[in-house]
């Protein structure tokens, strides 16, 4: 079975953000952040389910290049940013929900394994070990709030290219989780990106 590709984009601070407001005005405002995300979508990636706080990407036996990775990443960061933006000058009001949505921000995690599928009442889900390790790798050691994970399976995939330059800082790290052991993986810290802030996104084709 070849390599297939998963791909989640993660809202930060979302515990904190819908603990601390407005379920109503939590709630929209959520809701059009992942939306924007599964709209940002350039690679052709299917769905797999949309989380509380995530969306669950894959893209069944093929692997974008290291470039596409690093361009979607930015695309999907650089709509998010933007969208937060507009909730200081175009807020729907004064309710903590509003003013306080400039404080999320959104990570990644990337990984490629064998997946297969199941379907659940005419739904076909994808399903396996990698997809639980790819979940697994949301909760990890990164003291940051906003960066690309690459997993080490993915880094070596390609080769020499996960490397630094530009505004890539790339950085390593690695967890022990129960039952799967030490994995190691790549991260960029995605903060240079927020001097685009406020710039249209590249274009998604």
């Amino acid at each position: 079975m070849s390599n297939s590709f998963l791909f989640i984009p993660d809202i930060t601070g979302f515990t904190e953000f819908v603990s601390a407001t407005e379920i109503e005005h939590g709630q929209h405002i959520i809701s059009e952040l992942l939306e924007i995300i599964v709209n940002s979508n350039q690679l052709d990636m299917e769905v797999s389910e949309v989380e509380g706080d995530a969306v669950m990407f894959y893209r069944f036996e093929s692997v974008p290049t290291y470039d596409e990775l690093i361009k979607q990443s930015k695309i999907i960061f650089l709509n998010f940013q933007n969208h937060l933006k507009l909730y200081e000058s175009q807020r729907i009001c004064e309710c903590g929900a509003c003013t306080s949505a400039s404080s999320l921000s959104i990570k990644f995690i990337s990984h490629i394994g064998e997946i297969g599928f199941t379907t659940v009442l005419d739904h076909k889900k994808p399903f396996g070990a990698d997809l639980i390790l790819a979940h697994n790798l949301l909760k990890n050691a990164i003291d940051l709030r906003e960066y690309i994970l690459i997993s080490d399976r993915l880094s070596n995939h390609y080769e020499n290219h996960v490397q630094s330059n530009d505004w890539i800082e790339v950085q390593e790290g690695s967890n022990e989780y129960e039952k799967i052991g030490v994995v190691n993986y790549k991260y960029i810290p995605l903060m240079p990106l927020r001097k685009e802030v406020g710039i249209p996104a590249p274009p998604t084709r």
